[in-house]
């Protein structure tokens, strides 16, 4: 049962709204807060939506069909009238948001805990990341080798065991995948142990890992080290690394340089990271682990809050992922 809760400015007073509608899904509260200016041949309504959908929270605005001589402010305050008018595009509006979810995760009962979209003018980068703003997106705040920037994002308490969401990137200069741990010895779960991103849970000394995203310097190039490459991006060259144990395959890799060669100065638009797609004629990348949604089922529930951290083994001269999309969910 989805309930909706309207506020409604009509001429000497504010009157709440209700709407009761079954969507056939997991649903709790939508809350809708209402905005409305009455002009002498229309009425104009715009209801900013906070919708709960099987614990799932979505941010939607609509503008119902309102027009000149639709009783709003009468007889029963309007609530029939008002939402009989917007009912449909209240569920459709939700449902635009809902389906992706469904179809990327599998089910509803998703709650989200991180969300960024650096295409919003208004959006800003969480504490530790450094905005930029051509390519709009953050990157890392050090300018140290080895080292990881790291930004936590609170689950309030919830206890979940299951993980999903997305993280969409623009590589600049030469980084590296899992050049660290193969040529360094960067292995443990606390150290730079990819250039890229580490999501885990946990505190220091006792992370767990979620799912690693990994930044490549190119498709390939036989000339150079394939060791600086994805293990997906050389399917015609041998990679006889092994990656740090705690990954298992809970990881993607990308880069979104077609190569040969590198510029430490560029930044690669053209290919996002891990969007699951751009990839070579040799680069089986875009179909190792269905990028670009990731989903992890922890070994046991928790209610550790999420730890992103931008990591990378080169100076800021040198090499930076530039994130512009996280979507997080729990579950």
């Amino acid at each position: 049962m989805v309930v909706a809760f309207v506020t409604v400015s009509c001429p000497g007073r504010t009157v709440p709204l209700y709407w009761h509608k079954n969507f056939g899904c997991h649903a709790e509260n939508i809350t809708l807060a209402t905005d409305m200016k009455k002009h002498s041949f229309l009425v104009s309504i715009t209801l900013s939506i906070l919708a709960i959908v099987g614990n799932c929270v979505f941010p939607v605005r609509i503008t119902p069909k309102v027009k000149f001589g639709d009783n709003i402010c009468s007889n029963d305050d309007g609530r029939d009238a008002l939402l009989n008018l917007a009912k449909e595009d209240i569920k459709n509006a939700i449902m635009n948001d809902v389906n992706p979810i469904i179809n990327s995760c599998g089910s509803f009962g998703w709650t989200k805990v991180a969300y960024l979209n650096m295409s919003d003018p208004s959006a800003t980068c969480p504490s530790n990341w450094t905005v930029h703003n051509s390519p709009r997106g953050c990157g890392r705040r050090s300018s140290l080798i080895y080292a990881c920037d790291s930004t936590i994002f609170p689950v309030g308490g919830l206890t979940y065991s299951s993980v999903c969401g997305r993280i969409l990137a623009h590589q600049r200069g030469s980084t590296d995948a899992f050049r660290n741990p193969i040529s360094f010895g960067f292995t443990t779960i606390d150290s730079a142990y990819v250039d890229g991103i580490s999501v885990t849970h946990g505190p220091v000394g006792s992370r767990q890992h979620i799912w690693t995203f990994a930044s490549a310097i190119y498709e390939e190039d036989p000339s150079y080290q394939t060791r600086w490459n994805c293990a997906c991006t050389n399917t015609r060259y041998n990679w006889p690394h092994q990656l740090p144990s705690f990954i298992q395959n809970n990881y993607f890799c990308d880069t979104g340089n077609p190569g040969p060669g590198f510029s430490l100065t560029a930044y690669y638009t053209t290919d996002p990271l891990w969007d699951g797609e751009g990839c070579g004629d040799h680069n089986s990348c875009c179909q190792f682990n269905n990028p670009p949604w990731f989903k992890a089922t922890l070994p046991q529930e928790t209610s550790d809050n999420i730890e992103l951290r931008l990591c990378y083994g080169e100076g800021s001269h040198n090499e930076d992922t530039i994130v512009y999309l996280i979507e997080i969910y729990l579950q």
